[in-house]
């Protein structure tokens, strides 16, 4: 019979509810911040407790173990599983999600999550966007009403058939002929589809072509640009998409009845296990093909990286390794430099045949670029440097290729442990003297015979005696009064009259009054782990 709780909503989704899996309710049901809209499921399920629809649970006590950063802000995380619902805590509940779409109100969020459930299959959601040039833009509804899919009574801007439900720019297909449908309509609209597998399992193969499954491929779309994707039907069991780099198939993602998986070519096997392990999850080798100059005299380590692109979600890309100027990314092209001041005191670093650079007379080779307008250059005593010729900057980032990779794969872990300071430079007087005075372990991995990584929870410490330039100590705390110390230290141990500060974190005022107090003449400025005489002079 109908009441006030059950006309809200659609009888799909009555139906669903009542029948769903449920997890219980726990005693802090009572404290959610959510708990109206808690209750009212909880009265749907038949008071079993709360639901689970398309591989999601519903209700913020069932959650109650999210990350404190989704929980935040005016947040709380009240779906998690398939998909992430996170709830504006307003009296009307505005949801954002990682795959529902647009932005929409709480019971059309679970009306959708039905919906997808009842269409759900092996065949993976596609994704279709509107790739021409030309403007105005159009969107998945437009692409829906081509394919003759009829609105959803219950949520809006959702569409469906018997075979397709589309939402947003998301296409579910019940049915292989269904996505063939989709996938053939996008090629006729110049709309691209893509198949995001964020659950699927990385397989590593030494050649990707090895992997292939013979059958005729069918519908196959294309994306633009560097990064091209194709989605292909073979036979009633097999959707593959390949994602392309100028030709060559950087990743394959293949889902079949039983299986979903994502194949990469094999990255390099260098360094530690920490720098395998980030490899292994970001890094994609292409086939290599030799520069248009000689290589000889490189570290064997670059002729390992051969072609490598660093996929990393949240940090930016890179590229790494040996490559023509023309094969690089269009936006790693525009960005190589071509003539750089380094600084006051030294010599310009100027561009000959690609990939060489020579710096006064230094020799050295382009091996990496990225995220933004970086350049990482490998002289000719294997030490590496980076330039980014759009904000003037030049630093020495470590004395061989591997120990530099190996800095990048610790960054996370790094930056985890909150080292929040100004940035202290001191004239390097005696390696490990700092470190050892402060109980700060080496990183040996991350260090070399020009540079060395001390860290503990309190101190971060960078030790580096640079190709060119003066040697130097940087040093990271959790607060700049914790570098105060330091100065003193230094100034009684090495005599230091002279250091370089950076950056403020509130308290760097109190630094720099310390320093003055001891004597100590603060230049103002980034020393990228190398100073030249003439800066210490200033």
């Amino acid at each position: 019979m109908a009441n006030a709780l059950t006309t809200r909503w659609s009888d799909r989704a009555l139906d669903a509810l009542r029948a769903a899996p449920v997890v219980p309710r726990t005693p802090l049901a009572d404290l959610s911040p959510t708990r109206e809209l808690d209750d009212e499921l909880y009265e749907l399920t038949g008071r079993r407790g709360m639901p689970v629809v398309d591989g999601t649970t519903l209700g913020y006590p069932a959650t109650i173990d999210a990350p404190t950063d989704e929980c935040q802000r005016g947040y709380c995380l009240w779906g998690i599983g398939h998909t992430r619902i996170r709830l504006n805590e307003r009296p009307d509940g505005v949801w954002g999600t990682a795959d529902l779409g647009s932005t929409m109100s709480w019971r059309a969020c679970v009306e959708l999550l039905v919906l997808r459930q009842q269409y759900r299959s092996w065949i993976p959601v596609l994704v279709c966007k509107d790739v021409r040039p030309t403007l105005p833009r159009r969107w998945g509804r437009d692409l829906a009403l081509a394919l003759g899919l009829g609105a959803s009574d219950a949520v809006n801007n959702a569409f469906g058939d018997d075979e397709i439900l589309c939402w947003d720019s998301h296409f579910l297909a019940r049915s292989v002929d269904g996505a063939a449908r989709v996938l053939e309509r996008c090629s006729s609209l110049g709309f691209c589809a893509s198949m995001p597998a964020p659950d699927a399992q990385l397989t590593f193969v030494s050649d990707i072509e090895q992997q292939s499954i013979q059958g005729r491929f069918e519908h196959p779309h294309h994306g633009t640009g560097d990064d091209e994707v194709v989605v292909s039907i073979a036979g009633r069991d097999l959707i593959r998409q390949q994602r392309m780099f100028r030709g060559h198939v950087m990743e394959t993602v293949q889902a079949t009845p039983t299986r979903l998986e994502r194949i990469r070519r094999h990255p390099p096997a260098l360094g530690s296990v920490r720098l395998r392990e980030y490899f292994h999850r970001h890094a994609i080798a292409l086939p290599a093909a030799p520069p248009p100059a000689s290589m000889a005299g490189a570290p064997a380590e670059l002729l390992l990286l051969g072609r490598t692109l660093l996929l990393r979600p949240g940090e930016g890309n890179m590229w790494l390794g040996l490559w023509r100027i023309e094969d690089l990314p269009d936006a790693a092209r525009r960005a190589a430099p071509t003539a750089v001041a380094v600084a006051r005191g030294a010599p310009k670093l100027s561009r000959g045949e690609w990939p060489f650079y020579r710096w006064g007379d230094l020799d050295m080779i382009c091996i990496g670029g990225g995220p933004e307008f970086e350049s990482y250059l490998c002289d000719a005593t294997g030490a590496m440097w980076s330039c980014d010729a759009a904000y003037g900057h030049f630093e020495f980032v470590g004395g061989g290729v591997v120990s530099w990779l190996e800095r990048l794969a610790f960054n996370a872990d790094l930056d985890a442990m909150g080292h929040a300071s100004a940035l202290l430079t001191i004239p390097l007087k005696a390696w490990g003297e700092l470190p050892e005075h402060l109980n700060v372990p080496f990183v040996r991995e991350c260090s070399d015979a020009r540079s060395r990584l001390y860290v503990s929870a309190a101190y971060a410490i960078w030790e580096s005696s640079p190709t060119r330039g003066i040697p130097v100590v940087d040093v990271r705390a959790r607060g700049s009064r914790e570098l105060i110390p330091i100065v003193t230290w230094a100034r009684e141990r090495w005599g230091t009259m002279k250091v370089a500060v950076s950056g403020d974190d509130g308290t760097t005022e109190e630094l720099a009054d310390a320093i003055e107090a001891e004597g100590i003449r603060i230049l103002d400025g980034e020393t990228g782990g190398w100073t030249t005489a003439s800066f210490w002079d200033g």
